[in-house]
């Protein structure tokens, strides 16, 4: 879906975007004094993102080393490399944290001689100070180039995994926090942030690396950022609105800022954009994803604002009639007209076709794929068909909807839909199905709804005779 490394000669200003099961807040910025001299940043944060898996790494180039930037580079794409080609299935020799982080630490070390050759290539007689290009050469010989990292992967529930695997990684003052449904759970990193541990082309790896093992049950969201964050790192959760966000790392400045927020969760099913990894030439990991039978995000919270004395399995018990009156009711409605189609089947009008939007809707998240214009309208049938009930349920806060064919019903924060047989569902930004609507989704699935859907309808498609 994504492989993405920030520009380290420009600012990149706080973005959020979503990658299938993964949303994603980042942003870069160099210190004042770079930006007023144009030199590049020593920060360098890379990721990459598939429907299975994303792996990130943000590493900030000592700057009393020599170039720290390119140390940074180095750093990053060696660890992304190592990363990606992780096995899903755990082997024997990097089954538990200490194979793990001797795995790391020797790929890491094995590139020394390829940065030696590196920073040896590059040309320092450019620089008009012959005291400047002194300082320079003698930290080449003395230091090498340094840097510091943070880094991880996140493999969303599969056959091996199957509440996922988190995998942290952390050698310096880099730092990580981590979040489960909006509580800091930082503390279970049992953390030490050294500035005076690193990597060198030199020395290699130079203190020792930590690592932290999690499944999705334990965490849901990883923040990384550069010392350059340190003043405001108590104020960075999850929770914060972009605009606050943007604030807090707007008052920054001293030294260069990297800003990493990747939130997961369990997959959704029938992504565009998952089929991105299956076009490029290079194949994913043989991964079999499990999906939940239950909704992604946390359930809606039916005991908020619920008159007192009421228990939860009366709520629960009413759902359950509602879905099967309409079973019932449903089926007979099918039967009765099956009877009258004996006689003389009327011909049923073709079902409407609803254009797609050329443009994405603005606010719309990517769960929200923009539907394709079928080739041949879908019609309907004669009634006589024998085909099962189909139904929609809206499930929000206290109240469960069974829909009707081209109702229309305005839909609540923290609701989801129960969908069963061949139907369309329309989502709408409005609160009246006005519009231009995008296809949410079709036949059955289990599905919470964005904040920015605020009206559904549904219509039904069967089969050409």
């Amino acid at each position: 879906m994504a492989i993405l490394e920030l520009d380290q000669s420009h600012e990149t200003p706080l973005t959020e975007i979503h990658r299938g099961p993964f949303k994603l807040r980042y942003a870069y910025a160099r210190s004042k004094d770079c930006q007023e001299s144009g030199e590049k940043g020593q920060d360098y944060l890379v990721w990459r993102t598939e429907h299975f898996r994303a792996a990130f790494a943000l590493c900030d180039g000592v700057g009393q080393s020599y170039f720290g930037g390119i140390g940074a580079q180095i750093v990053g794409e060696a660890i992304m490399e190592w990363l990606w080609k992780l096995p899903l299935e755990n082997e024997p020799r990097i089954a538990d944290s200490q194979g793990l982080i001797q795995a790391l630490q020797n790929f890491l070390d094995s590139k020394k001689a390829l940065a030696t050759k590196i920073i040896g290539d590059v040309d320092i007689k450019s620089v008009e100070s012959e005291l400047i290009r002194d300082a320079l050469e003698a930290r080449r010989k003395t230091r090498g180039t340094q840097s510091n990292f943070v880094c991880g992967i996140i493999d969303i529930p599969n056959q091996f995994h199957p509440k996922g695997r988190v995998l942290l990684f952390w050698l310096g003052d880099a730092k990580l926090k981590i979040w489960k449904n909006d509580t800091n759970q930082t503390p279970f990193l049992k953390a030490n942030w050294n500035k005076q541990d690193g990597w060198s082309s030199l020395f290699g790896t130079s203190g020792e690396i930590r690592c932290f093992q999690g499944t999705l049950d334990d965490l849901d969201c990883v923040i990384a950022h550069s010392d350059g964050v340190d003043p405001v790192r108590p104020k960075l959760s999850p929770a914060l609105t972009l605009t606050e966000l943007d604030r807090q790392l707007g008052q920054l400045g001293d030294d260069d800022v990297s800003y990493l927020e990747l939130f997961f969760s369990n997959p959704s099913p029938n992504l565009e954009d998952d089929l991105v990894s299956e076009i490029r030439e290079s194949p994913p990991l043989p991964v079999q994803i499990i999906f939940p039978p239950t909704k992604v995000s946390p359930a809606p919270n039916y005991s908020k604002d619920r008159k007192p004395g009421i228990p939860d399995w009366i709520y629960i018990v009413s759902i359950l009639v509602v879905v099967l009156c309409s079973l019932i009711s449903g089926g007979a409605g099918y039967w009765i007209r099956g009877q009258n189609a004996s006689v003389s089947p009327p011909l049923a009008p073709p079902l409407p076709t609803i254009g797609a939007p050329k443009t994405p809707l603005p606010g719309m998240t990517p769960l929200l794929a923009p539907a394709a214009t079928p080739a041949i309208a879908p019609t309907r049938q004669a009634a006589a068909l024998s085909i099962p009930p189909v139904f929609v349920v809206l499930i929000g806060p206290r109240k469960a909807v069974i829909f009707q064919e081209n109702d229309c019903h305005e839909v609540a924060e923290n609701s989801y839909i129960l969908v069963r047989g061949a139907i369309q569902v329309w989502a709408f930004t409005s609160t009246a199905c006005q519009g231009v609507p995008v296809e949410l989704i079709q036949n059955g699935t289990y599905l919470s709804l964005g904040n920015d859907i605020h009206s559904i309808k549904i219509e039904v498609i069967l089969p050409h005779p």
